[in-house]
């Protein structure tokens, strides 16, 4: 991503040399520099006319320097994360600034265009050992609880938006329809929604929203990913118990889910979840505490008991939670 100026010279002279590129060049860094002037003409243009989108350009170009302010808050920020330095969560913070349609139609033709430029680095998935599995998977018997409004109250990634809550819609539910990708939900059997909504800050008047396909019972298989040397990752012995599909900012999300821990006094559940999106070569490995709307508040001794079995399933890398941000 780069500011104004530096789009003004990619226009004049990386432009041409990218015309006549060839299949490597579009596999090197400077592609992921140039591309948006080739692929997002109509979005760049109405962003730079338009000072906020303009200013959040700039926000993220700073990202691109490992000594810059930004880099070092965002490290801070993620430092429970396993690459807490990483420049894609100084990205994936300056994303969450976004206040401005304009803004989300460029960020959209980026990940629909290819322009996003790959991760340098790759969550290790968790292995995960099949001992605790007893009993706690997302089948028949989870399915009343599951559907419903639940409330995310901690995460071990770098999902740290405030007020995040998720409603989980069985198959032939009757709410408004899919989203144009959606193949399957909500006509076959077994395919649930799943409906994810955020806020930029507490007190924001802007709601984001997010809406997945879930398969109850079904695995990704991410095996063949395993021997990828540009990936740093290994992925889990066991089938999961249920997988995502998502599409957001124009890029594709691929998510196997295992359920760790349920309270049905609390209704709360504990899910790890490996999850991989191709468009920038990256796996996620994410814990994460959902509580059902209307249950009764955790005790700080109950938080730390959830944190403790995590920990104890998953290792210290993929079960240190963070509290997500409460809404004004």
């Amino acid at each position: 991503m780069l500011p104004f100026t530096s789009y003004v010279l990619c226009a004049y002279i990386l432009l041409p040399v990218a015309l006549r590129g060839t299949a490597l060049f579009r596999q090197s860094p400077v592609w992921y520099k140039v591309c948006p002037v080739i692929k997002c003409v109509p979005t760049l243009m109405r962003c730079l006319q338009d000072e906020q989108c303009k200013a959040w350009l700039d926000d993220i170009a700073q990202c691109d320097d490992p000594t810059s302010l930004a880099r070092e808050t965002s490290a801070d920020t993620f430092a429970h994360v396993q690459h807490p330095h990483d420049a894609a969560f100084c990205r994936y913070q300056s994303f969450d600034r976004v206040e401005t349609q304009t803004a989300i139609d460029f960020l959209e033709c980026l990940g629909g265009s290819g322009c996003m430029e790959p991760s340098s680095y790759s969550d290790q998935c968790a292995v995960v050992d099949p001992s605790f599995r007893t009993g706690l998977d997302f089948g028949p018997a989870m399915s009343p609880m599951l559907a419903g409004r639940w409330k995310k109250l901690y995460t071990s990634g770098w999902d740290l938006w405030p007020c995040q809550w998720t409603d989980f819609h069985p198959d032939n539910t009757n709410i408004i329809g899919p989203e144009p990708w959606m193949e399957a939900w909500p006509h076959t059997s077994n395919v649930w929604r799943m409906d994810l909504y955020w806020k930029n800050s507490p007190d924001a008047t802007i709601t984001f929203h997010m809406c997945n396909e879930m398969y109850p019972n079904e695995t990704w298989d991410f095996s063949h990913l395993q021997n990828d040397t540009a990936l740093d990752t290994t992925t889990s012995t066991i089938p999961a118990t249920l997988k995502t599909r998502a599409v957001m900012w124009g890029t594709e999300a691929h998510e196997n889910w295992y359920l760790i821990d349920t309270d049905l006094k609390f209704q709360t559940m504990t899910v790890y979840y490996c999850a991989y999106t191709e468009a920038v070569s990256r796996f996620d490995s994410i814990t994460m505490v959902l509580q059902k709307e209307g249950a009764p508040t955790l005790t700080e001794e109950q938080r730390m008991a959830l944190e403790a079995k995590a920990l104890d399933v998953l290792g210290p890398e993929h079960g240190k939670l963070k509290r997500i941000p409460e809404c004004a």
